[in-house]
């Protein structure tokens, strides 16, 4: 990535773009309005023919926004040093081996002055933003009954384009799970988080991503002394929502929670937030139909 510029999307997406295309490398595109700073990329479907020099505008103008996917293949053989857009880029444009994927989102610049003083004030108000919250059993993945292993995972209906669609609006997302299992000795408690590791690399093949996750192995009537407890991280205590709230720039108006049971919802009133019961089907559409408007965060814009 670039050092001087901020730009807001799902970075996930260029590289399973990149990756479903067969692409050596990619750069992450942005339309504006005045491009007289930028060099501007001519596409051909995904492929890019040409970069023009500053001031050769285009009806449809797209710069290069400073985020880019690079296979080992797109660099080896350079030259120490090189230029990436004098020599890299343009070498990779003369053998039809560089792509280009248009996205929206916030993008500031702040290569002269007056937009790195302005980047002070937008880049903190961008960083605000509603959040989603999922419970995991019963949302995300199918609940068999204290699943801690891939091999129990069985991924429910939609739930990976799911993520995909809220990292893709711009939306925080957390996992919020309840895990006593650990404290009724089923399972360890480093199996929960082998297992989100092994999630979250499941969904960025689907270009998704959570962002971060809390899970409570607690419960007060279990086996193993060190996990008996009842502790506010337990739904329907709101103590996992709240760690999130205290340590993420979430913007409370317009974020939910997704989960299963009375318990998710009850922990989600106790935040603050609405909570949505999921009672099965696919993911995708049970999102589609709960999106407002009004609900999407505000960074689909400004320069």
């Amino acid at each position: 990535m670039n050092g001087d510029t901020w730009f807001d999307f799902n970075w996930l997406d260029l590289m399973a773009n990149a990756r479903r295309d067969g692409a050596d490398a990619a750069l992450a595109l942005r339309e504006i309005a005045e491009p007289d700073r930028y060099e501007t990329v001519e596409l051909e479907g995904s492929l890019v023919r040409a970069i023009r020099p500053r001031g050769q505008t285009r009806a449809s103008v797209q710069i290069n926004g400073g985020v880019y996917y690079f296979a080992r293949q797109a660099v080896e053989g350079s030259g120490a040093p090189s230029s990436l857009e004098s020599d890299i880029l343009r070498k990779l444009v003369g053998r039809d081996a560089l792509r280009g994927y248009r996205y929206g989102g916030f993008f500031i610049d702040i290569g002269v002055p007056e937009s790195l003083a302005a980047a002070g004030d937008l880049v903190p108000k961008q960083r605000r933003r509603p959040a989603v919250f999922l419970d995991r059993d019963g949302v995300l993945n199918v609940d068999h009954g204290y699943v801690h292993a891939p091999a129990q995972v069985e991924w429910v209906r939609g739930a990976k384009e799911a993520v995909k669609l809220m990292n893709d609006a711009g939306y925080y997302l957390f996992v919020v799970t309840n895990q006593a299992g650990v404290a009724k000795g089923l399972y360890p408690e480093e199996a929960i988080r082998t297992l989100h590791r092994w999630m979250a690399r499941e969904l960025a093949a689907a270009g998704a991503s959570i962002d971060d996750w809390r899970y409570c192995p607690y419960h007060p009537e279990g086996s193993v002394a060190e996990y008996r407890a009842a502790h506010d991280w337990r739904k329907p205590n709101p103590g996992m929502l709240l760690d999130l709230f205290a340590h993420w720039p979430i913007e409370r108006e317009g974020s939910f929670l997704i989960g299963d049971k009375t318990s998710d919802i009850k922990a989600a009133e106790a935040a603050g937030i609405e909570g949505c019961l999921f009672e099965g089907g696919d993911l995708t559409a049970f999102l589609q139909r709960r999106l407002r408007p009004g609900q999407k965060p505000a960074i689909a814009g400004g320069e």
